[in-house]
């Protein structure tokens, strides 16, 4: 398959991509102006559920053997544990999180800050998990390729081959850390499958995250006001205690200030949800990238080695002849008697 051809079908299912979820965005925007409260269940796991994992099933073919993730609702008292499962299952670095939460204390019905934040790391954390899986296999089915072909023009590859066989090593046990899918195999187009499976679950990874976003917004958008007040009726309804910040916030909190907090959360939102549309189709040009000129850098680690054993070689046999010469000179001076 030529550059291309590649390069139209990357591009092409992206753009399909952005048309499907386009389409299933402009109805969360039109319930938001309606004056709706959305619920998690329908105006996230369920638009989740009809648009990113009908289009771009994160399990067919996957880069990296993870469960579908779900964000979770505003105030969920379990946040946290499914924000740290969530990274860990990916192999990520939990730590972000960790100060997210330290920082912002516990959550709150009306404390959307706080979930776009957490939302974020988790986001990127997963994203990077995916990446790392997908250049790991690359660079061990790189490293496999060349060392067949370093390997049949003569036995001793010399030190680079050794440094390349532990370099190797070490990458399938970080591929079996990261819990990654072995994508390793060198036969036909494997390659080509293997990066449309990344973009594949990368679009997942993307579309979920931009639901929750469009989750977070509507809510913001119809007022921390409204919010409060809906929970309030909720937990009473069921016999309850009203939760006291909700309460506080309730009675203390003017139409003004709750309006500013809403006009800021959405303002945020938007602001991220135009972050990664930017930086989704840039991330897939830097892997295509890496793609093209990491064979190029191992092959030139052989070169560097060849090329400092010329040197060696060289001086091995020039300094002798080079000591022969000079003494010859010296004893051809009209200086020497």
């Amino acid at each position: 398959m030529s550059t291309i051809v590649k390069r139209i079908v990357t591009f092409g299912m992206a753009a399909g991509f952005f048309t499907a979820s386009s389409l299933a965005l402009a109805t969360f925007s039109a319930h938001a102006e309606e004056g709706v409260v959305w619920s998690y269940e329908e105006a996230y796991k369920k638009s989740v559920k009809q648009v990113c994992e009908r289009a771009w099933n994160p399990n067919n073919g996957s880069i990296i053997r993870i469960k579908e993730f779900s964000y979770p609702e505003i105030g969920s008292a379990t946040a946290d544990k499914q924000y740290r499962k969530g990274v860990e299952g990916v192999g990520g670095d939990v730590s972000g999180i960790g100060e997210i939460l330290a920082s912002n204390g516990a959550g709150s019905p009306f404390d959307f800050g706080r979930d776009a934040k957490l939302a974020s790391e988790t986001y990127k954390e997963r994203m990077n998990g995916i990446f790392a899986c997908a250049q790991i296999n690359f660079k061990i089915r790189t490293h496999e390729q060349l060392l067949k072909t370093v390997r049949a023009e003569k036995a001793d590859g010399g030190n680079t081959v050794k440094k390349i066989e532990e370099q190797t090593k070490l990458l399938k046990q970080e591929l079996s850390r990261r819990n990654c899918a072995n994508r390793t195999s060198t036969e036909g187009k494997a390659n080509v499958f293997m990066k449309k499976d990344l973009l594949n679950q990368t679009t997942y990874e993307y579309c979920n995250y931009r639901h929750y976003l469009q989750y977070l917004k509507a809510n913001a958008q119809n007022r921390l006001s409204k919010f409060i007040e809906a929970e309030e009726a909720r937990k009473k309804s069921k016999g309850e205690t009203v939760s006291e910040d909700a309460s506080k916030a309730a009675k203390s909190g003017s139409s003004e200030e709750l309006l500013a907090s809403s006009a800021s959360m959405v303002s945020s939102i938007d602001s991220e949800i135009r972050h990664t549309r930017e930086v989704f189709p840039q991330a897939m040009i830097a892997y295509n990238e890496f793609e093209r000129t990491y064979g190029s850098h191992v092959v030139m680690l052989f070169i560097l080695e060849d090329y400092s054993l010329l040197r060696d070689s060289l001086k091995k046999i020039m300094n002798p002849l080079g000591q022969v010469i000079y003494k010859a000179s010296n004893a051809q001076s009209p200086r020497n008697p």
